[in-house]
């Protein structure tokens, strides 16, 4: 509508004039348009909202814009492509215009829309076009014209950035298998085929003990991988867990439970497990209950050096494969302490060793240790023949053992046997390694070494031809012994200096090469009655000697 000016004047912007008879000045005569066009204006707008013109209520033409009518139509169009009419019709698209659309149509792809001024498209706040389900049939939209196409401006995932929302409804089902380790999933409504990027969610039915697969109504089995871990652990799944299920296009992928609820036994190597390296690895995210043990069965051969680690590795064992019956002290050469005897002792024992342990695991001098345990907790190693190249270590001697505890841990050896190391066969220092029926001969030190208040308690076990001493404990180490035999060694039979104590029952040390028992520097060797010690320094029960050394019998 147009400014309509006084009756009768020809300036399109003229102003209006009261009269005024004191002046003889006559007013302006409006025009009619000037009454009737804004009267009609009004009454469009009041009319165009859905409302019915009253005298009797001056408020209509508010009500009508805060209404927002005028601005609102039902989609009359086919999917992907929305057609609205709007009255007054609308024949063209301003920058800022405002549209509320009902839609007819859930779309599949991007959208265009014809409001009467042509088509253009429907886009995301982030300038994206829609995606299948961003509007759904029945649903209200806000639109804004950006000049160029209509922005959704009530769009779910708008906030300037660069994603989308996407609802989704994960198909559910409980596992109906009775077989571990397979998961028989069948949806209601069927899941018909599998993409990459399919979730599904399963209430599995049994605990797995190793790889498992999945078969989605009937599509056949699919392998299970625990999220960044390869084939599943033993209690990957637990009966009663509901699970998500992750497809790649080729396996499923799952979050794995945390804790082993079984009694677990794992072979290496194995197809899964083809080396120890790999199955601590895979390890380190299980936890494993008090309650439980984990065995790591080790097959026939001879395998490299073994670095063990596990937060709960007093639950731990790693056991050998045995070939015949344990060695106990008779089968074992022992013929002379001369270096000639004891390399000779050395090749029948080894020769011995290895018709008996079919687990053997070798190490160099350079690699300085067979096992070598870095973790919390007392692991428990079992059925292992460790045996080194047989060649001094020389200046390195003292780093060189087949197998010790880490400083201020524990290591429990069970019916075991080393050969051959370098310089020491087993070691403790600032920790303890317990053993039960274990045998060390021919190594090119000391066969049992303990320093710096480590040591342990030992029952049924024999070291025998080591180039130095059998059993040795030094600065504040303790060994408790019982049933122990140390014969035929290069120099001492039992060593103890600078406050080491060796305690012994029923224990027999004879037939080495210097003295059987040795004590110095405070060091103390107590044996009981039931013992038998050859020579010793100073004499059993004779008080101290060596600097305050004591070797008592009683």
């Amino acid at each position: 509508m147009k400014y309509q000016q006084p009756y009768g004047i020809t300036d399109p912007d003229a102003h209006y004039i009261n009269g005024d008879p004191s002046q003889a000045r006559q007013g302006s005569i409006p025009p009619a348009s000037a009454f009737e066009y804004p009267m009609r204006e009004i009454v469009a707008v009041i009319s165009k909202s859905q409302f019915t013109p009253d005298d009797g209520d001056l408020m209509q033409t508010a009500k009508g814009i805060r209404s927002q009518r005028m601005n609102y139509a039902q989609d009359t169009g086919s999917v992907n492509t929305l057609s609205v009419a709007y009255d007054p019709p609308l024949t063209s698209y301003t920058l800022g215009l405002l549209l509320r659309v009902k839609v007819a149509n859930t779309n599949t792809n991007v959208c265009t829309i014809d409001a009467g001024a042509g088509r253009v498209q429907i886009k995301k706040p982030n300038g994206a076009q829609l995606s299948a389900g961003d509007i759904s049939a029945g649903g209200l939209i806000d639109l804004a014209y950006d000049g160029t196409a209509f922005q959704m401006v009530n769009f779910g995932g708008a906030g300037g950035g660069t994603g989308s929302t996407f609802l989704v409804n994960i198909p559910y089902c409980v596992d109906s298998s009775v077989t571990p380790n397979l998961v028989t999933a069948n949806f209601s409504p069927a899941v018909t085929s599998l993409s990459p990027g399919t979730i599904l969610m399963v209430k599995v039915s049994n605990t797995n003990t190793g790889p498992s697969t999945i078969n989605v109504q009937g599509m056949g089995a699919k392998s299970i991988f625990a999220m960044g871990g390869g084939d599943l652990l033993p209690s990957d799944m637990i009966a009663g867990d509901v699970i998500l299920f992750m497809y790649d296009g080729t396996r499923f992928y799952i979050s794995p439970n945390v804790f082993m609820s079984q009694n677990v036994t794992l072979n290496v190597p194995s197809t899964q497990f083809p080396n120890m390296a790999n199955i601590f690895n895979q390890l380190g995210r299980k936890r494993i209950p008090p309650n439980v043990t984990l065995t790591i069965q080790m097959g026939v051969g001879q395998f490299p050096q073994i670095t063990t680690y596990h937060v709960d590795s007093d639950r731990i064992q790693v056991v050998g494969t045995m070939l015949a019956a344990m060695p106990s002290f008779g089968d074992f050469a022992k013929t002379g302490n001369s270096a000639t005897a004891r390399a000779a002792d050395s090749a029948t024992n080894i020769a011995m060793l290895r018709t008996r342990f079919g687990t053997e695991i070798q190490f160099t001098n350079a690699q300085l240790f067979a096992l070598q345990h870095t973790g919390p907790g007392r692991i428990t190693y079992a059925q292992l023949l460790l045996t080194g190249q047989n060649v001094y270590a020389g200046a390195s001697y003292g780093a060189v053992c087949a197998v010790a505890p880490p400083h201020g841990g524990a290591v429990f050896m069970n019916n075991c046997a080393v050969w051959g190391s370098g310089s020491f066969g087993i070691c403790a220092i600032e920790g303890t390694l317990d053993a039960s029926n274990v045998f060390v001969c021919g190594c090119w030190t000391h066969g049992v070494y303990a320093h710096t208040r480590g040591g342990g308690a030992w029952t049924n076990c024999g070291t025998y031809g080591n180039a130095w001493y059998g059993l040795a404990v030094e600065s504040n180490a303790v060994f408790t012994s019982s049933a122990i035999q140390s014969q035929m060694n290069g120099q001492y039979g039992l060593y103890a200096n600078s406050g080491g104590v060796l305690w012994l029952a029923g224990s027999l040390a004879t037939g080495n090469a210097t003295l059987d028992a040795y004590a110095a520097g405070n060091g103390i060797i107590n044996a009981n009655q039931s013992s038998s010690l050859g020579t010793s320094s100073p004499p059993a029960n004779s008080g101290p000697g060596n600097n305050g050394g004591v070797v008592l019998l009683s």
